[in-house]
């Protein structure tokens, strides 16, 4: 049964993706097996003979031309020491995880204690930021060398192909951080022409091995990542031979991407927040890298870049905080108020300023200068005018009355779990809701915690993590391994009525219409812009099945008192506000107060309180939820 069962998913995947797609994965699968295993010394060559090696880049900015102002309460100069003394010490810490490595010993493509995404951080090189910044404060040259030996390791002990260590998608953030060093290196004349000569060849081997091994069969921000890669080689090492080809080929992979992944509300395709911030930064440091360069990009890209930082603007939680919706966690891959405050300047928003001006501008800084951060300054900041939305295309609404930390804020997931030929990002989280009102985080999105084919992933994809309903405790789309999807559910007929004194939202989605009695589910939201929603969850269906609804608190939740007799609970948080749900129905129905997880961070989770309602349907019926907010 169970190989039925995987044949089945293939097929499903198979079905949803394109021609070109399949033949890229099958193209991928002969690299692996048998080009990258037995030809590679034939096809992955360098040549440098052109190659100036007293070049430098001159892109990057040096965190030493502002140290000042990070002294004060920020204490980032402190911070990236201490970290970098870790790392000199063989101490790396990923995801929240610390692994210690003997310098030098280090197993580049597997490490038995560590995860996948583990050795893909590894890979990434991101840490020579701090070691970079750590001598810039110092001056002391021990960093840079600790940078120049694990580079050196690393080209020394892997293999054209190792897995983690020679995946595209290590190789395309790997190459944008070693120029970042090489930057900081030659421009100071830290390290040996010997080792010069050694990381351009290195560099140019992968940017070889990338341009043969784009990840066409996967696409999404994989594929974007590496078109950035090709691009900054092809602008930044003009002086090797293929540089033209990369530069050319980087921006038609961009402008693709950016055409094909960003949708016309704003938002990326994956309907993930994390990786809208991803795609977002990527593009960032693009249009900023052509506008130092002086290269001209096509229209479409200040645009399209706009145009996500807006949809971003638009999902921000008063707290200044996003939800975390699919595989997402909070401030990765960086603060939202951090691109908030480069988009300020590169677009001249004091919208974006009202967020951004919120947090210490380090991003800008290593972006574009300390120049940028006094034309920040003079930024006049303007609240917001965007309050409720219907972002059309991620089918994400938004019910807002303002942007100060006590005002009401709602997120209704009337979208798509993801794009249909790669949803590997997705939760079954169809029609869910966050709620936040009153300065506390009343229910919310749980997070994600990992990217192993575990137990604990397939906790936080589920449908009963989520704040929507549940089928005889099945969820809404299929999952297999860590990043597959067998069966999508479709969400359907998002309508919405934004009017002055009461707004409303609704959609239905065909999950589970794979079971007998084929059943659907429909979600309408009627809130009276003031402290109370309503929420009818309605299910139909041929024959009888059981439901739940599922509401995660966060862990400002305090207290959860169940009346079942009054088929209603009361929620009190930490401020002294109070939320009182009650229900309505024709069906019995069983109130049940749970401890639920909630992870805002890599392999960090917490205990909160989670409510479930329990009923059994035949055929038609509806409950109707009214939640009541109120303060001391």
């Amino acid at each position: 049964m169970k190989r039925i069962t995987n044949l089945q998913n293939y097929i499903n995947q198979l079905g949803r993706m394109h021609i070109i797609q399949i033949y890229y994965r099958i193209k991928k699968l002969t690299y692996t097996q048998l080009v990258n295993k037995y030809l590679k010394k034939y096809i992955y060559k360098t040549n440098n003979s052109n190659y100036n090696l007293k070049s430098s880049i001159t892109y990057f900015r040096d965190i030493k031309e502002y140290d000042s102002p990070l002294k004060g309460e920020n204490c980032y100069i402190k911070k990236v020491i201490d970290e970098s003394e870790e790392i000199l010490n063989g101490r790396f810490t990923f995801l929240n995880k610390r692994i210690v490595l003997s310098n030098e010993k280090i197993n580049w493509s597997n490490i038995k204690t560590a995860s996948s995404l583990w050795m893909f951080q590894l890979n990434y090189f991101e840490f020579l930021y701090k070691l970079v910044d750590a001598y810039n404060y110092s001056k002391d040259i021990k960093y840079i060398k600790r940078c120049e030996s694990l580079i050196q390791h690393w080209i020394d002990n892997t293999n054209i192909g190792d897995k983690n260590a020679w995946e595209p998608y290590t190789i395309s953030m790997r190459i944008v951080n070693w120029i970042y060093f090489w930057k900081t290196a030659t421009s100071n004349n830290l390290v040996s022409e010997t080792f010069k000569e050694k990381f351009i060849n290195s560099l140019q081997l992968q940017t070889h091995y990338l341009e043969k091994n784009l990840e066409k069969d996967l696409l999404n921000n994989h594929y974007t990542s590496n078109g950035k890669a090709l691009f900054f080689m092809g602008i930044l090492f003009p002086n090797l031979d293929e540089n033209k080809k990369w530069f050319n080929k980087g921006l038609n992979i961009l402008e693709y991407q950016l055409l094909r992944e960003i949708k016309d509300d704003g938002s990326h395709y994956e309907n993930s927040t994390s990786y809208q911030l991803q795609v977002l930064k990527d593009y960032i440091e693009v249009l900023v890298l052509c506008n130092y360069k002086q290269v001209t990009l096509p229209k479409v890209f200040p645009q399209k870049i706009e145009s996500m930082a807006e949809f971003t603007l638009s999902i921000t939680k008063p707290n200044n905080e996003l939800p975390m919706l699919n595989d997402s966690t909070s401030y990765y891959p960086i603060n939202v108020l951090e691109i908030f405050s480069v988009c300020a300047v590169l677009f001249k928003r004091g919208d974006f300023k009202f967020l951004g001006q919120k947090i210490y501008p380090l991003y800008l800084l290593h972006l574009l200068g300390k120049d940028s951060v006094e034309e920040f300054d003079l930024l006049i900041p303007k609240m917001p005018t965007v309050l409720s939305i219907l972002n059309k295309n991620s089918g994400y609404v938004v019910l807002r009355d303002g942007w100060t930390q006590k005002s009401n804020y709602l997120l209704f997931d009337g979208g798509q779990i993801g794009p249909r030929h790669c949803c590997g990002h997705a939760h079954a989280d169809n029609l869910s809701i966050e709620l936040y009102a009153k300065g506390e985080n009343i229910f919310i999105d749980p997070g994600t915690f990992e990217y192993g084919d575990t137990e604990t992933r397939n906790y936080y994809r589920s449908t009963s993590a989520h704040n929507t309903l549940s089928i005889n405790n099945l969820n809404q789309s299929t999952f297999w391994g860590a990043f597959r999807v067998g069966k999508i559910a479709q969400t359907q007929e998002l309508t919405t009525s934004l009017y002055k004194n009461k707004q409303k939202c609704s959609a239905y989605h065909n999950g589970y219409k794979r079971l007998k009695q084929s059943p659907y589910h429909y979600r309408d939201i009627t809130w009276d812009k003031k402290d109370s929603y309503i929420i009818k969850d309605t299910v139909k269906c041929k024959g009888t099945i059981d439901a739940k609804l599922h509401f995660q608190t966060s862990e400002s939740c305090l207290k959860v008192k169940v009346d079942n007799e009054k088929s209603k609970c009361i929620l009190y948080y930490k401020n002294g506000v109070v939320v009182e749900m009650s229900f309505y129905t024709n069906s019995d129905i069983y109130i049940d107060s749970l401890i639920g997880r909630v992870s805002y961070d890599w392999n960090k989770e917490i205990k909160a309180y989670k409510i479930e309602i329990s009923f059994s349907v035949t055929n038609f019926d509806t409950v109707t939820t009214s939640i009541e907010i109120d303060s001391k």
